[in-house]
């Protein structure tokens, strides 16, 4: 009899397991640096609508220190391609930092950028390049250039997870942020 609510017990456990997985969706997305003045660049992300949660989740790309990242691509830029599974709904990125061994940058306020995740589906949102502000050789600050790298950054996630789902390209219209640490364009 044990043996029976234990086997059915695991049964109802990997179902609700693989349906909760069904559900979600993933998001795929490029983050790294171009120069050597920036070593690490993090967006902290939430639910819209939520308030700032306690542990404070964030997708980022990091060289520095003994966990720091190796490097998926280096073509003017080295970064990774993060692969992340959301429940469905509408997220936001509402606050970011770059930093290097010396200094860390942070948004002076908080921000919206959003972004939805569909169950069953893949949300490409782009390549964010963190780009050094430089004077007189040394970083004083840095942006996101957000752009689309689909074809290199899908390419790394495939051979990441190659059961990702169906993938949609939706860059955010980072310009409509009215923020000097996003851009479109260089």
């Amino acid at each position: 009899m044990r043996t029976l609510v234990v086997t059915l017990c695991l049964c109802l456990c990997t179902a609700a397991a693989a349906a909760a997985a069904e559900e979600e969706g993933t998001l795929v997305m490029a983050i790294g640096t171009t120069g050597a003045q920036i070593t690490s660049a993090q967006l902290l992300y939430k639910r819209s609508g939520a308030s700032i949660p306690i542990l404070l989740p964030y997708l980022g790309y990091s060289t520095e220190g003994l966990f720091g990242d190796r490097p998926e691509f280096s073509d003017g830029e080295s970064g990774v391609v993060r692969i992340k599974k959301f429940p469905p709904g509408t997220y936001e990125f509402y606050f970011l930092n770059f930093g290097n061994h010396l200094h860390t940058w942070s948004a002076d306020r908080h921000f919206s950028l959003p972004f939805t995740i569909e169950a069953g589906k893949t949300t490409y949102l782009g390549d964010f390049a963190a780009v050094p502000l430089v004077a007189d050789d040394e970083a004083v600050g840095a942006y996101f250039l957000v752009t689309d790298k689909h074809e290199r950054d899908i390419a790394i996630a495939r051979r990441k997870d190659p059961a990702l789902p169906p993938v949609t390209v939706a860059i955010p219209d980072v310009d409509s942020v009215h923020a000097v640490f996003f851009r479109s364009k260089e």
